[in-house]
C-alpha cells in the first residue's frame, strides 16, 4: 500500500508546477503589517496561515501528542503544500526581527540568543523549500526559491555577527539571481523582485563595510547550475517573444492581434493551461461514475485556473489601454483583445459549470434509481445530491450565457449573429433543465399538483429548445437528444405525480368514510376519543362526535368563551418630573436700569 502513492503521483511530476515565491512574499508582507514594520502582526498571520494549510491539506502532526511529519518532494500534489516551508520560514524570520527590535531597546542577551535561534530556523525552512521547489517546480520558481534561500542564509550569518565573508557571498548570490530575473520578467514580476532586492542590497553593503570595503567573489555551491538555469530561462523568454503562437488570440472564429508584451505572457499562460485541461478532460470523460466523483474537484480546480488565466489577460489588456500613451488604433486593438479574453473566460466558465452539473445530475439519477428500485446489496453511501443544487447551477449557467450573448452582440458581424443564435439555444436548454429540477424539488416535498404543472412546463421548454437548436447554423444533435430525453422523463414523472396524488386522495376518502361510519351520537361510542375539556370549536379537523348523550347538552363551544389577551399601548408615567427642581435662570434675564429724579424730569427726559 505504501508504494502505490508515489506511483500515482508520478504522472503529476511530469509537468512542473509554477510557484511564484517572490510574489507570495511581497503580497503577504505588504498586506499583513510589514508595510509599517509590524512584525508581530505578520508573524501571527503566518501562524494562522500555516494552521489553515495543515488543516486543509490534512497534513497533521499526530493527534494529541506531537509527531513530526517531514515534507518531501514525492508528497507534493498540490501547490498549497509548497507554502508550508515558505510560510514557516517567514514566521520564524518575522519572530526573529521582532526579537531584534526588543534587543535594541532592552539589550537582553537571552532575547538575542532566542533571535539567533529563530533566524537559524528560518534559514533551515528556506533551504527545505528551495530543495523541494528544485524537484517539483519550473525554472523560474526554482531561481526565485534559490534567491530567497540565499538571502535568508545571508541574513542568518549577518545576525550572528561573524563570518562576514559567507554572509556577503550569499547576499551577492541572491542579488545576482534577482538582477537576472529582473531582466526576463514582466512588470508585475519586477515589482516582486524589486521588493526583495530592496532588502538584499543594504545587507550586502553592510557586510562590505564590515570587511573594510572589499568585495568577496561569489563561491557558492551550485553556482554553475544556477547560471545554466538562468540561461535556460532567458532562452525560454526569447523563444516566447519570437514565437508567432503568442502574437494572436482566436475567439468566435475571428483572430485578434496581441502586440503588448505583458498581454503576450498572460495569453501564453492561459493557452498552456487550456491545452493541459483539454487532455485532462478527455481522460476524465473515459472514467467511471465513481472515479469521476472522486476526481471532479481536481478538474474544477483546473477549470478555475484557466478562467483566472483569461481574467489576467483581460486585466492586462485593460491596464495597458489606460496608459494613455498609445494611438487610437492600438487602443482599439486592446479593447478587442479585452472583449475576446472576456468571451473565452465566459466560455470556459460555462464548460466548468456544465461539467459540475453533469456530475451532480448523474449522482441525482442514481439516487432516484435507488429510491425506486431498492437494492438488497449494501453499497457504500455517497454524498446525496439535491435538486436545489442543480437549480442554482443552471441559474448560474443562464447568467453566464446571457453575458456571452451580450459580448456576441457587441462584436457584431456574421459570427456574432451565429454566436447569439447558439446562446439563445443554450439559454432555452438551461431553462428546461432548471424547470425540470424545480419540479423534482416540489415532487420531493409532496407538492404533487405543483410538480405536475412544472413537468408539463418542462415539456414545453424542451420543445422550444429543440426549435432554437434547429435554427442554429451548426445543429447540435446531442443537445436535441438530451432535450428529448428530458421531455420523456417529464411525462413519466407526470404519471408519478398523478399516482401519488390519487393515492393520497383515496387514502383521505377512506379515512373520512371510516370516520363518518364510526361516528356515534352516544357517549362512549367508537369515535369518542375526545377529552372532556375539548369542544367542537377546538376540534374542527377531527372526526369526533360532540353531540350530547341525552343527559346533557352537547359540547359545541365554551360558555362563557375564554377571554383573549390583547396587547395595549404602554402607559408612561413620569413620576420623577415633579421632584426635579429646575435651575434658576435669573442671571440670564436682562435687567432694566433704575431711573433717578422726580416725576417731571422723567416725563420730559431730563434724567
Amino acid at each position: 500500500m505504501g508504494d502505490a502513492v508515489p506511483e500515482a503521483e508520478g504522472a503529476i511530476e511530469l509537468q512542473p508546477m509554477a510557484f511564484p515565491v517572490l510574489k507570495i512574499i511581497q503580497q503577504s508582507q505588504s498586506i499583513h503589517g510589514l508595510k509599517h514594520s509590524e512584525y508581530t502582526r505578520y508573524r501571527q498571520y503566518c501562524a494562522r496561515r500555516l494552521h489553515r494549510i495543515y488543516k486543509g491539506m490534512k497534513f497533521l502532526h499526530g493527534r494529541g501528542r506531537y509527531q513530526k511529519k517531514t515534507l518531501t518532494a514525492d508528497m507534493i500534489h498540490d501547490e498549497r503544500l509548497l507554502h508550508i516551508p515558505l510560510v514557516s520560514a517567514e514566521r520564524a524570520w518575522a519572530y526573529a526581527m521582532d526579537l531584534k527590535n526588543e534587543v535594541e531597546q532592552s539589550n537582553a542577551p537571552q532575547k538575542r540568543h532566542h533571535m539567533i535561534r529563530r533566524i537559524t530556523k528560518a534559514a533551515v525552512h528556506a533551504k527545505e523549500m528551495a530543495s523541494i521547489v528544485s524537484q517539483r517546480c519550473d525554472t523560474r520558481s526554482n531561481l526565485e526559491a534559490e534567491a530567497y534561500c540565499a538571502w535568508m542564509v545571508g541574513t542568518m550569518y549577518l545576525e550572528k555577527g561573524r563570518d562576514w565573508d559567507t554572509a556577503l557571498s550569499h547576499f551577492q548570490k541572491s542579488s545576482s539571481l534577482l538582477s537576472e530575473l529582473f531582466k526576463v520578467s514582466d512588470y508585475d514580476q519586477r515589482v516582486s523582485i524589486r521588493h526583495l532586492l530592496d532588502q538584499v542590497e543594504p545587507s550586502a553593503r553592510f557586510c562590505e563595510y564590515k570587511l573594510g570595503g572589499k568585495s568577496v567573489p561569489m563561491h557558492v555551491e551550485g553556482s554553475g547550475t544556477l547560471a545554466s538555469k538562468l540561461q535556460e530561462l532567458a532562452a525560454e523568454n526569447a523563444a516566447a517573444k519570437d514565437s508567432g503562437a503568442v502574437s494572436e488570440i482566436e475567439w468566435n472564429g475571428e483572430t485578434y492581434p496581441v502586440r503588448e508584451e505583458r498581454c503576450k505572457v498572460k495569453v501564453v499562460t492561459a493557452m498552456q493551461l487550456a491545452s493541459a485541461l483539454e487532455e485532462s478532460t478527455a481522460a476524465f470523460l473515459d472514467k467511471s461514475d465513481k472515479e469521476q466523483d472522486d476526481s471532479v474537484d481536481s478538474m474544477i480546480q483546473m477549470y478555475d485556473q484557466v478562467v483566472n488565466g483569461y481574467m489576467d489577460v483581460r486585466s492586462a489588456a485593460k491596464s495597458a489601454s489606460q496608459l494613455g500613451t498609445m494611438s487610437e488604433e492600438q487602443q482599439m486593438e486592446l479593447k478587442s483583445l479585452e472583449m475576446a479574453a472576456h468571451g473565452l473566460e465566459q466560455e470556459w466558465t460555462i464548460r466548468r459549470n456544465s461539467l459540475l452539473a453533469t456530475v451532480i445530475q448523474s449522482r441525482l439519477d442514481r439516487a432516484l434509481k435507488r429510491r425506486l428500485v431498492p437494492s438488497k446489496l449494501k453499497e457504500k453511501s455517497e454524498k446525496p445530491a439535491r435538486p436545489e443544487e442543480l437549480v442554482r447551477i443552471y441559474e448560474t449557467l443562464i447568467a453566464n450565457v446571457t453575458t456571452l450573448n451580450d459580448l456576441a452582440a457587441e462584436s457584431g458581424g456574421a459570427q456574432g449573429e451565429v454566436l447569439m443564435d447558439e446562446c439563445a439555444a443554450q439559454i432555452a436548454q438551461f431553462q428546461a433543465f432548471r424547470c425540470y429540477y424545480i419540479a423534482h424539488k416540489y415532487l420531493g416535498d409532496s407538492m404533487f399538483a405543483e410538480a405536475y404543472a412544472l413537468f408539463e412546463r418542462t415539456q414545453k421548454r424542451c420543445a422550444t429548445a429543440i426549435d432554437q437548436i434547429d435554427e442554429c447554423v451548426n445543429v447540435d444533435d446531442a443537445a436535441k437528444k438530451r432535450m428529448g430525453d428530458v421531455s420523456v422523463k417529464s411525462k413519466a414523472f407526470q404519471l408519478v405525480c398523478v399516482a401519488e396524488y390519487r393515492g393520497i386522495d383515496l387514502q383521505q376518502a377512506q379515512t373520512a368514510s371510516h370516520a363518518v361510519g364510526s361516528m356515534s351520537l352516544r357517549e362512549g361510542g367508537p369515535s369518542s376519543s375526545r377529552k372532556d375539556a375539548d369542544t367542537m370549536v377546538d376540534q374542527l379537523e377531527s372526526w369526533t362526535s360532540f353531540a350530547g348523550d341525552g343527559h346533557g347538552p352537547g359540547k359545541i363551544s365554551r360558555i362563557p368563551p375564554a377571554i383573549p389577551y390583547l396587547p395595549v399601548r404602554p402607559i408612561i408615567l413620569d413620576t420623577a418630573l415633579m421632584g426635579i427642581e429646575p435651575p434658576s435662570l435669573d442671571h440670564r434675564v436682562v435687567k432694566q436700569p433704575t431711573s433717578t429724579g422726580s416725576v417731571v424730569s422723567r416725563i420730559f427726559g431730563w434724567s
